[in-house]
């Protein structure tokens, strides 16, 4: 499920919470209004059994929105409090977070001791190897004839380069920040970094 961030829920409990309290007082109103003048001709017993009903599930959907308008202030306050960190964590990242040191964390987790930090990362080296396995296919396939597969092959080995190393960069970013701001939420610290890597590679390649 993708990451939604305390200023997206907040909006989605200000407008489910008032669409519920408009559509509970819209509602009271008409079933006292069916129930005092009984424009259906309805048997008094059933009259009050149904509307009785009506009238405690829109009581109910009043009471709802009145608990997301809460939760709504509760999730105002925590996404003024997630803006100032992503912030600090942008300003950060844009004095520290270079692409030579997520190299060099990439290398570090490549022939780190602890096996299982080492195999969460996607390495620069299986890049390498992607990258030749591709050049392979595409050379046997220039010495027979040229078809239109050709095309579909590279862009292919294009792909399953560019993931390769977005996986070894972002377990790398990800490491390095976690090493500066301790207790991070592991969602929150996945969104930044997919949103930063591209300010990290594109911004820095296009300067190349």
């Amino acid at each position: 499920m993708a990451y939604q961030s305390n200023a997206e829920l907040a909006k989605d409990n200000h407008s489910s919470g008032a669409m519920l309290i408009i559509v509970g007082i819209i509602g009271i109103v008409i079933d006292l209004i069916v129930f005092s003048t009984n424009p259906f001709n309805v048997p008094e017993f059933n009259r009050f059994l149904s509307c009785g009903v009506m009238l405690a599930l829109f009581i109910l959907f009043i009471v709802m929105g009145i608990l997301s308008l809460r939760t709504y202030k509760i999730l105002v306050v925590k996404a003024a409090e997630e803006d100032n960190l992503k912030k600090e964590l942008t300003k950060w990242c844009d004095d520290n977070l270079t692409k030579e040191k997520i190299a060099v964390e990439i290398y570090e987790l490549e022939h780190s001791e602890d096996e299982e930090a080492a195999e969460s990362v996607v390495s620069e080296n299986m890049a390498e190897t992607i990258v030749k396995e591709a050049d392979e296919e595409v050379e046997i396939i220039a010495d027979d004839e040229a078809e239109p597969e050709d095309d579909n092959l590279q862009e292919e080995a294009i792909d399953r380069i560019d993931e390769a190393l977005f996986f070894a960069r972002t377990e790398a970013m990800k490491k390095i920040i976690s090493q500066n701001f301790i207790n991070l939420d592991s969602d929150l610290l996945d969104s930044f970094v997919d949103e930063y890597y591209v300010k990290v590679y594109d911004d820095q390649e296009s300067n190349d």
